[in-house]
């Protein structure tokens, strides 16, 4: 027996609906086999009348609740009830409804809201529904920064060399678009930090293509992967991370731009595990909404025999953890991600939101002059990331 006073209430409500409307159809000449038929014997549309069934014959509470028809529509179907003499069974459905919306305006102030508190059972339903609330999120959070855009890009790629790790970073947006001319984007950027947490520069920090000096401040932009910007990109330091910024210029979907950065860090030190610390994560951050967030890692396969990747998804708390499991639990939100693995990297990355990565990853493998048949690609797909949350996948580290 639970001890939650929410779940009994909405328990013991959503109960009593699904009695009252199953009586209902069960005292109907027949009784009916199918929401068709319970349409046809109360004159209700077949919209209406699926609801009524998905409600009266579904076992789990969110899927009664999530099919329940408004209170317009209840009243016809209790009218039709009562004009064929069911005046029992249709009272009994109604003081049922009214608890539930009692019920509702004690533990939640309305049914839209107590539909939020409850979650499926089924694991597929509910990153359905998850999906579902963080596209409204997308939609509201477009709308106030006035910026949005197809895909967040995030890869990370890593070679171990006999001392030291090689780090190459690719990352931007894609087909990014203003909906406010005035608006400042930011559009990637880079901070380094240790494991524990303190920051720090790398011995030597280059950009892929030589397209900008980074120890001036310059943006290190792939333009064979970019549009050409209308505006000049700028820098600009917030925080201890350096920003690439775009500044105000044309909007909607015919001034849409891609813009992709890449870097790559030599002579980082060791990236093996070492006494407790035998993980690693990499992280993308959400500053602005994009309806697909893509965060990629590269591994050298001989070098990460088993990485036993996994991911999470946080409020972003402005630190850099190591590990996924490592995060605090109060920090972790709701939304279930997995780590997919496709192989080689130029040859299953093209997806609907980024259908240019097999491209990509062929030619930074060119300029780093790595050997693509060396590496495979690990990959966290989401849809409509929570603005300011910050994905993470860990990576078992070899051994030194």
């Amino acid at each position: 027996m639970t001890t939650d006073r929410f779940a009994r209430d909405v328990d013991q409500a959503v109960n009593e609906v699904r009695s009252a409307l199953r009586g209902l159809v069960n005292a109907l000449p027949g009784p009916p086999r199918s929401a068709k038929d319970l349409g046809r014997r109360l004159g209700l549309k077949d919209k209406l009348s699926w609801q009524i069934w998905r409600s009266a014959w579904d076992e789990e509470a969110y899927s009664v609740l999530s099919h329940l028809p408004g209170r317009t529509a209840i009243r016809k179907v209790l009218s039709a009830s009562r004009a064929r003499e069911f005046d029992e069974q249709a009272d009994r459905a109604e003081a049922a409804l009214r608890v539930l919306e009692k019920t509702a305006r004690t533990h939640a102030g309305s049914m839209g809201d107590l539909l939020m508190m409850i979650r499926p059972r089924d694991t597929a339903a509910r990153a359905s529904v998850e999906e579902e609330y963080r596209k409204l999120a997308y939609a509201g959070n477009s709308h106030i920064q006035g910026v949005q855009s197809r895909c967040q890009l995030s890869v990370h790629m890593v070679q171990l060399g006999p001392s030291s790790a090689e780090l190459a970073i690719i990352g931007g947006r894609v087909h990014m678009r203003r909906l406010n001319p005035k608006i400042t984007a930011i559009l990637g950027g880079r901070s380094f930090r240790h494991d524990h947490g303190e920051r720090f520069e790398p011995r030597s920090c280059e950009s892929i293509d030589g397209s900008s000096p980074l120890e001036s401040g310059g943006v290190p932009l792939l333009k064979e992967f970019s549009d050409a910007p209308e505006e000049a990109l700028h820098t600009a330091l917030v925080n201890g991370i350096c920003q690439y910024r775009l500044g105000p210029g044309s909007r909607g979907e015919t001034a849409a731009r891609t813009y992709l950065f890449g870097e790559v860090l030599r002579q980082t030190g060791p990236l093996t595990a070492i006494g407790d610390e035998r993980e690693a994560s990499m992280h993308a951050g959400v500053p602005n909404p994009c309806e697909t967030l893509l965060l990629d890692v590269v591994l050298r396969r001989d070098q990460f025999p088993d990485p036993r990747p996994r991911a999470g998804v946080f409020t972003e708390t402005g630190g850099i953890i190591r590990s996924v499991d490592q995060k605090a639990e109060s920090a972790r939100l709701p939304v279930e991600v997995s780590v997919e693995f496709l192989g080689r990297p130029d040859r299953e990355g093209n997806c609907r939101a980024y259908p240019d990565h097999s491209r990509l990853m062929r030619h930074v493998f060119s300029k780093l002059e790595w050997d693509l048949d060396l590496f495979d690609l690990y990959r966290v797909r989401l849809a409509y990331p929570p603005l300011m949350s910050d994905v993470a996948m860990t990576i078992q580290l070899p051994e030194a």
